[in-house]
């Protein structure tokens, strides 16, 4: 059973959505206290996208290194969403090919493992706009109903 868990939300941060089990001990710990995280430790795509679907999170950070997790699978579901979010994969090889590979899938940015809270702030910072913004940038997708 995954375990899932709130970080506390401070001010006007924006609400981050984590996907990976391992992943969370690389976080500074200045994050968990300023900033807004969800913390979704299932494997279990689609439990992830129900789990995000209730929170709406406007960032998602995904490890490519979680065992059992296909990022890029994850990374697809998210782009179908009706208002999909920033997608951002952080791994401990952010080499060339995987920022090639994960920004041609549609991904907003690739951060190194263990995170760097500066380079984290700035990733997130643009990948989640202003809403004004962000309505204009990001354009909502319009999805069947069968």
């Amino acid at each position: 059973m995954p375990v899932d868990s709130f970080l506390p939300l401070h001010g006007n941060a924006t609400k981050v959505f984590f996907v990976g089990a391992a992943e969370i001990n690389h976080l500074p710990s200045p994050l968990g206290q300023k900033a807004g995280w969800f913390v979704c430790r299932s494997t279990d795509v689609n439990t992830i996208i129900r789990t995000w679907s209730r929170l709406l999170s406007p960032v998602v950070v995904c490890s490519s290194d979680t065992p059992g997790l296909d990022w890029r699978e994850l990374c697809q579901e998210f782009l179908q969403q009706l208002n999909p979010p920033a997608f951002i994969v952080c791994s401990r090889l952010a080499d060339e090919s995987l920022w090639l590979e994960a920004l041609s899938l549609g991904a907003s940015d690739v951060i190194r493992l263990p995170l760097d809270l500066a380079e984290f702030q700035r990733s997130v910072n643009l990948a989640s706009p202003p809403l004004t913004a962000r309505s204009s940038s990001r354009p909502l997708r319009a999805r069947a109903i069968a």
